[in-house]
């Protein structure tokens, strides 16, 4: 098995486990190995939190879950290095926040409110 094959495997669920995942007897590890795609893609996620804490505190942890955990399986690491991870997050995220009317997802009430009319200037006038 290729580490390609493997790694999609990995990040969609609906491949099969690899044939070559076994446990210490020899037989299937298919539970184990669901175990391992789980945890990978919840490390990611609280990844993705740790870099993005706004976008969960507006969004909701369960919403920001959910959309991390799409969002992992599209954009895998291209590198071992999380500080490198997820430069495309900001711009994936939009469609979520779009539909998030017809999803249950606790937005913020400041947000849905019109900016207050600024009474003084930003800038002094002259």
């Amino acid at each position: 098995m290729s580490q390609k094959e493997f790694s999609e495997a990995l990040l969609n669920a609906e491949h099969p486990v690899p044939e070559d995942m076994v446990d210490p007897q020899g037989r299937p590890a298919g539970k184990r190995f669901n175990v391992y795609r789980n945890n990978v893609v919840s490390s990611l996620s609280d990844a993705l939190a740790e870099a993005y804490p706004v976008v969960q505190k507006l969004v909701g942890e369960k919403f920001f879950k959910a959309m991390a955990g799409v969002f992992v399986r599209q954009y895998p690491p291209q590198s071992p290095i999380l500080f490198r991870f997820a430069p495309e997050f900001p711009i994936s995220w939009r469609p979520f926040l779009r539909s998030q009317s017809s999803l249950t997802c606790p937005m913020s009430p400041a947000l849905s409110k019109p900016a207050p009319a600024a009474t003084t200037p930003l800038m002094p006038t002259r």
